[in-house]
C-alpha cells in the first residue's frame, strides 16, 4: 500500500511534461527501499539505478543525498553477494564524503561498517582491520558512543570471521554495552544479542564471565545466554 502510494506521489511530482528533479530521485530511492525490506533486489537495483540516474543530473555530486543513493546500490549489490563492486562503491562514496565533509564519524560510521563487511566477505581481512581499527580510534575521540559501538561489532565479524571466536565474543559484549549506556534503538541491541547468541553456540566451553558485569537488570537475560560454564 504506502508503495503504491510512492508511486502516486511520484506521479504527481513528475507531472504532465515528464520532468524529473531531485524530489523525484529521493522517491524512488523510497520506492526502492521498499523493495529492499521485501528483498525484491532485482526491482530495487532497478529503481536505485533509476534513481542515481537523475541524481546524477539533477544534484551535486558532493550532495551527501546523493551519496546515499548510491549507498543504497552498495547495499543491494553486497545483499545479492557482488562483494566486488559493492566494495569499489563503498570506497568511491567514502572517498568523496572525507573530501567535501571531512572525518565525520558519525556520518560514515554505516558506510564504513557495510566496507569492512564486504571486505570480509572476500577474505580482505588485513584491509578490513585497517578500516576498522582507524576508524574506531577516531570515534573514540571524538566520544561518539554509538560510532563506536558499531565498529567494534564490525571487529567481531571480522574476528568471528578470521576464526578468533574468543576475541569476537568480547567484542559483542562491549557493542552492547554501548549500544545500551548511549540509548541507542532496540534494532542495535537486538542485533548484537543475535551476534552474541550465535558465538555462545560456537564457543560452547568459552568461560569469559568476568568480561560481562552485572551492571544493569535489562543486561541479566544477555548474560545468562551468552557466558557459558566451564
Amino acid at each position: 500500500m504506502y508503495r503504491r502510494f510512492l508511486q502516486f506521489k511520484l506521479f504527481l511530482q513528475t507531472g504532465l511534461n515528464g520532468v524529473m528533479n531531485s524530489t523525484n530521485a529521493i522517491t524512488i530511492q523510497s520506492i526502492a527501499r521498499e523493495y529492499i525490506a521485501s528483498k525484491e533486489y532485482d526491482l530495487a537495483e532497478a529503481e536505485i539505478k533509476e534513481a542515481i540516474g537523475i541524481a546524477e543530473a539533477t544534484m551535486h555530486p558532493s550532495d551527501r543525498r546523493y551519496l546515499v543513493i548510491k549507498a543504497d546500490l552498495g547495499n543491494v549489490l553486497y545483499e545479492t553477494n557482488r562483494f566486488d563492486e559493492a566494495e569499489l562503491i563503498y570506497k568511491n562514496i567514502l572517498a568523496m564524503e572525507k573530501q567535501t565533509h571531512g572525518k565525520d564519524s558519525a556520518a560514515q560510521c554505516e558506510l564504513i561498517c557495510n566496507l569492512a563487511k564486504t571486505l570480509i566477505k572476500q577474505n580482505k581481512f588485513d584491509e578490513a582491520n585497517e578500516i576498522l581499527s582507524g576508524t574506531l580510534m577516531e570515534a573514540r575521540l571524538a566520544e561518539f558512543g554509538y560510532t563506536e559501538g558499531r565498529i567494534i561489532q564490525t571487529r567481531g565479524w571480522l574476528n568471528e570471521r578470521n576464526g578468533d571466536l574468543p576475541q569476537a565474543k568480547r567484542d559483542y559484549i562491549r557493542a552492547l554495552h554501548l549500544f545500551m549506556d548511549n540509548g541507542c534503538d532496540e534494532e542495535c541491541e537486538n542485533e548484537c544479542r543475535s551476534d552474541l547468541f550465535r558465538i555462545d553456540g560456537l564457543l560452547p566451553l568459552c568461560t569469559t564471565t568476568q568480561e560481562v558485569s552485572s551492571r544493569s537488570t535489562a543486561l541479566q537475560d544477555v548474560q545468562s545466554s551468552t557466558v557459558s560454564v566451564q
